[in-house]
Parts: structure tokens; sequence; C-alpha cells
């Protein structure tokens, strides 16, 4: 006659249940994490290569008498350079900026450095003129074990010239983009995909002379028409903490997420509760700030 309770056999057998499923759990919460800072780098690489596609851009168009041919100096060849920047070292001008300037934004991971560029400008196929030329720059992550330089976060190009008349007629599209900051939207972070689409656009336009795409960005609903309506964000402090307020859009996210900001203060153009600050309006700057009363009690 069998007793109550379970058997040795069931015990163990429950347990590696268990095991199992923890182990699933561990391994889907890994994947997520590592996928997140993936999408974080992406976002720096380009953000960082059109900054030096502006740069050199600037150079040329800068100067006076300077031509497309006068940015062949820049390229890097095969090679690669921690230094995130273009602009030269004042202490030594035959050289850039120091890596971990601000201008070039790098950092290390355990003494070695995380980013690296190499810039290429190369003439434009068939076409034998100092005054056009094709940027490209590409940016690699270096991670602990990788080979230099890493691997290619970033492939961007664009077309550079300095006259109009060696170019094609260019065509102009407008396109409208919906990013309206108290929609909520759990999937995807304002904080990175606008300047992650606005980079995309300029490849596309790099990748075809005389395309042309000016943006419009659409960022507000019907939002403000109640002068009591001002819903509460945060920067002082991340978004885990308490609030006492019911309307709230998570600001400033905690330490180590994917995105720096959920929903940014500053895009809101309306009026709104910022860490117990109420602010009518901004416009650049925080202006006629005042002490927000709750007067809820």
């Amino acid at each position: 006659m069998r007793t109550h309770g379970f058997g040795l056999i069931e015990v163990l057998i429950g347990v590696s249940l268990l095991a199992l499923a923890a182990m699933a759990g561990i391994a889907f919460i890994l994947r997520d994490t590592q996928h997140s800072d993936w999408v974080r780098d992406r976002a720096f690489a380009r953000q960082k290569s059109m900054a030096i596609l502006a740069e050199l851009r600037a150079f040329v168009e800068g100067g006076e008498g300077e031509v497309a041919a006068d940015l062949d100096g820049f390229d890097d060849g095969i090679g690669v350079d921690p230094s995130l920047t273009i602009q030269p070292d004042p202490a030594d001008p035959s050289s850039y900026l120091p890596a971990g300037n601000v201008i070039s934004g790098n950092i290390r991971d355990k003494g070695e450095w995380r980013w690296y560029r190499r810039v290429s400008i190369r003439p434009f196929p068939g076409v034998a003129t100092r005054d056009l030329r094709i940027a490209t720059v590409k940016m690699f992550r270096m991670r602990a074990g990788d080979a230099l330089p890493g691997e290619q976060m970033a492939d961007v190009s664009s077309v550079i010239r300095t006259v109009g008349d060696a170019f094609p007629t260019t065509q102009v599209y407008d396109v409208y983009l919906v990013a309206c900051e108290n929609v909520p939207g759990w999937w995807v972070f304002m904080d990175s995909i606008q300047p992650f689409i606005e980079a995309t656009l300029t490849d596309l336009e790099g990748r075809n002379p005389g395309l042309k795409f000016r943006t419009h960005w659409i960022t507000k609903l019907g939002y403000g028409r109640d002068e009591e309506y001002a819903p509460y964000t945060n920067e002082a402090r991340d978004s885990r903490a308490d609030t006492p307020w019911v309307h709230a859009y998570p600001g400033a996210m905690p330490a180590g997420m994917a995105s720096q900001r959920y929903y940014v203060p500053e895009k809101f153009g309306a009026r709104m509760n910022l860490d117990g600050v109420l602010t009518p309006t901004f416009t650049g700057d925080w202006e006629e700030q005042e002490p927000f009363t709750d007067t809820n009690g």
C-alpha cells in the first residue's frame, strides 16, 4: 500500500523541471539585455559617423578657396583611429583631438578604447574633378577578446561637393514623421529613434546624389487646452523613484538602461511638472519657473 507524499524520483523530476525553466528565463533576460546594448551602441555609432561627416563637409564649405580634394588628407586607408573627430589638437595641429576629449566622446573599457573610426575619401566614379568626393565613415565597437578594430556598427557615406554645376538636379521629398512624446509606446525610445531615422535618411542622400529629404517631425497632439493639466516627468531622479502625481511620463531612466530617457522633457513643448517645478512653456531655456503647489493637498 502506497503512503501519501512524493517519492524521491518525483521530487528529482520536479526540481529538474524548475531548473530548466529558471535557466530559460535567465537566458531570455540576458539576450534582451544584449539586444538593448546593441541597439544603443548602433545608435551612438551612427550619430558619431554623421558628426564626422558634418565636420568633413564644414572643412571644405567653411574655408575660402577650399575644394573637396582637400579632404584626401583625412583618409585613414585601412587603418583606424580612436579619435571620433577630425578637429585638430591645439597642442599639436598635425594630429586630431585626443580620443578622450569631450568632442571626441570616446571612452575606455578595461584600458582599451571602446570605439574606432575609419574615414575613407575617394573620387566619384567616372568624374575627374577636384570638386567632388565621396566620404565614408565606418565605426567599430571593440569588446573584450575582439581583434582590432572590432565589430562594425555603422557605415555612413555622403557626397561632398564644392561646386554646383557638376551634379544632377536635386529632387526634394517632404517626409512627415510622427513622434509624439506624450503618446505611450513601450516598444521604442524617442531619445534614440529620432537621430537613428535622421542618420538613415542622410545615409540614403549620400548614396544617391541629387536625392534630398526634408523632414517634418510631428511631436505634439492637442495637448495643453486645460490650463490645470501639467503632467509630471523627471530629470533629477530616475523613473523608479516614487511620485505623488497621477499623470506621469517617466523621463530619466535608471543607469544601465538601453536609453537615458523614456520621454524627453524638452520635447513636450507644453505645460508640465518637471521634478516638482511647474514649467508653463519651453523656449530653449526653462523660463518663468515657479514652485509647483499641489492644490489637492
